[in-house]
């Protein structure tokens, strides 16, 4: 997976509404993310997030879910081939937030499973 360094995100382009595209990746090299970032269709780490002045993806962290100790991406995934973002929360647990999907790993899982049973029979 490719990590990106600070300069290699400041150089993403910014669509004409003003949002910066970024590809699937390794993001905790990012000391600093726009002001109102947002991470993706239904993504949300909190109303405006900048997580906090430099935040780096460490230690106290939060997301929907909590605090959490780090984040992986992983791309492609259902038909609009979503990046889905797995969270190692501090209590050890995982959680995913994949397109409008988010809940522990187990859930996710189960949902995949679900999904798939209906475009085999559809």
């Amino acid at each position: 997976m490719k990590k990106y360094t600070q300069e290699e995100f400041d150089r993403f382009p910014v669509d004409e509404r003003g949002r910066k595209q970024c590809p699937s990746g390794d993001y905790t090299l990012i000391q600093k993310f726009p002001e109102r970032c947002s991470f993706g269709e239904c993504c949300s780490f909190g109303e405006c997030c900048s997580f906090g002045e430099c935040c780096s993806f460490g230690e106290c962290c939060k997301c929907e879910f909590g605090e959490f100790q780090a984040m992986y991406t992983a791309g492609g995934f259902g038909s609009g081939g979503r990046t889905t973002y797995f969270f190692h929360m501090a209590d050890g647990s995982i959680c995913v937030r994949c397109g409008c999907f988010k809940g522990t790993v187990d859930e996710w899982e189960d949902q995949v499973k679900k999904n798939a049973r209906k475009r085999r029979f559809s």
